[in-house]
């Protein structure tokens, strides 16, 4: 549908500007709020005006501010109409507000990159708010605290036991069920502790003999 000759041209360009003159200056019922304005570029909204009036297909999102500052996201689909000739001249959009669910994701984002920083930086007893970015998110954020608590549990339990043996405690053996990774950390632990206890057996047979030694001295 693309228009050869300079005249047919400029009427489709006058026909598809008009068009999104009158798109941009409507008030978006779906927004609920009256006075839009666009924030798209000149040369985006150019861009938009070649495409339409080559007669192709648009959709994309875009930011748009009410008279009192709000920002509202609209999800829109340009679709040019032609008339008998095979031109464009005029353009139907649909549009729907978006603004929840951009800032339902971007709430998603921040919950996870804090949990990612907190994480790095040691703080394995931080969590996400799953109540921080709406009913679509909260299932998801609510499964990264999953895995963390499921992650952090053995190793709190292996910690107790750490703390026991710094103490002297040699019987600190770790009998809890682990799975994968966890097993290895307990059988590293208990091996641990079996060569220790070996070690000091084998420290107190010799302190035996040296005290036999000394008696019959």
């Amino acid at each position: 549908h693309r228009l050869p000759g300079a005249p047919g041209r400029l009427v489709t360009e006058t026909a598809v500007w008009g068009a999104l003159i009158v798109l941009a200056a409507i008030s978006y019922v779906v927004a609920g709020t009256s006075g839009f304005f666009t924030t798209v570029s000149g040369r985006a909204f150019t861009t938009l005006a070649d495409t339409l009036g080559a007669g192709e297909f648009d959709c994309g999102e875009d930011r748009r501010y009410g008279k009192n500052g709000r920002e509202v996201w609209i999800k829109a689909s340009y679709n040019p109409i032609f008339d008998q000739r095979g031109r464009p001249f005029k353009v139907v959009k649909y549009a729907t507000d978006v603004t929840e669910e951009k800032r339902d994701l971007q709430a998603y984002t921040t919950q996870v990159q804090t949990v990612i920083a907190h994480c790095r930086a040691g703080r394995l007893s931080e969590r996400t708010d799953p109540e921080a970015a709406g009913s679509r998110y909260k299932p998801m954020l609510e499964g990264i605290n999953d895995i963390l608590d499921t992650t952090l549990a053995p190793i709190n339990v292996l910690r107790v036991h750490l703390e026991r043996i710094a103490k002297g405690d040699l019987t600190a053996k770790v009998t809890d069920h682990f799975e994968g990774d966890h097993a290895l950390l307990q059988r590293s632990l208990n091996a641990t502790l079996d060569a220790l206890n070996d070690a000091m057996r084998r420290v107190r047979a010799v302190a035996s003999r040296v005290e036999v030694g000394s008696r019959d001295l």
